[in-house]
C-alpha cells in the first residue's frame, strides 16, 4: 500500500472531475477516467454538498450514488466538500489538491434575456487561472439545443 501512494504522489498530473446526480455525469467522470489514464495521472472525483442536497428528489439521491460508484469503479479517489458555492469550493479543492486539470459537464438549458448569470465554468475559468478546465457537452441536450436553433421557423412576408 505505501508503495501505490508513492506512486501516486510521483505523478506529474492529477484530474478533478465533478460529481453530481446529473444523467450525463457518468459519461462526465468517464472521459475524466480516459484522460487520467492516457496523462497518467491520479484522478479525484468531487462532490460539493450544499444545503439543497438534502432535497434531492429520490430518484436524484440514487443516481447521485450511482455516480459515486461508477467514479470509484472507473479509479478515482470520492471526496466531498461542503459549501454553498460550487465554483468557488471546486477551485479552492482543485488548488489545495494540486489538480492540473478540472472536469465539468456543460449544461445545454437556454438562458433567456440579454443578461445572464455566470456559469459553472465561466466561474471556474477565473477563479482557477492556472487550471485546465475541460467541459464535456451533454450531447442529447445539445443536440435537441441545436435541432430547435436550426428548425426554428420563421415568418416570410
Amino acid at each position: 500500500m505505501v508503495q501505490n501512494a508513492e506512486k501516486q504522489s510521483k505523478k506529474k498530473e492529477h484530474i478533478l472531475v465533478g460529481l453530481s446526480s446529473a444523467p450525463s455525469n457518468s459519461k462526465i467522470v468517464e472521459t475524466a477516467s480516459k484522460m487520467a489514464r492516457a496523462f497518467d495521472a491520479n484522478l479525484t472525483a468531487l462532490y460539493i454538498k450544499t444545503s439543497q442536497s438534502e432535497a434531492l428528489s429520490e430518484e436524484n439521491a440514487k443516481r447521485l450514488q450511482n455516480n459515486i460508484k461508477f467514479a470509484e469503479r472507473m479509479g478515482a479517489t470520492i471526496v466531498t466538500v461542503y459549501g454553498e458555492d460550487v465554483a468557488l469550493q471546486m477551485a479552492e479543492y482543485a488548488k489545495t489538491s494540486g489538480a492540473t486539470k478540472i472536469v465539468i459537464g456543460r449544461n445545454a438549458t437556454k438562458r433567456a434575456g440579454i443578461i445572464r448569470k455566470p456559469t459553472l465554468a465561466d466561474k471556474l475559468i477565473a477563479l482557477a487561472t492556472n487550471i485546465d478546465i475541460h467541459i464535456i457537452p451533454d450531447a442529447d441536450s445539445d443536440l435537441k439545443e441545436q435541432k430547435e436553433t436550426l428548425f426554428k421557423k420563421t415568418n416570410v412576408l
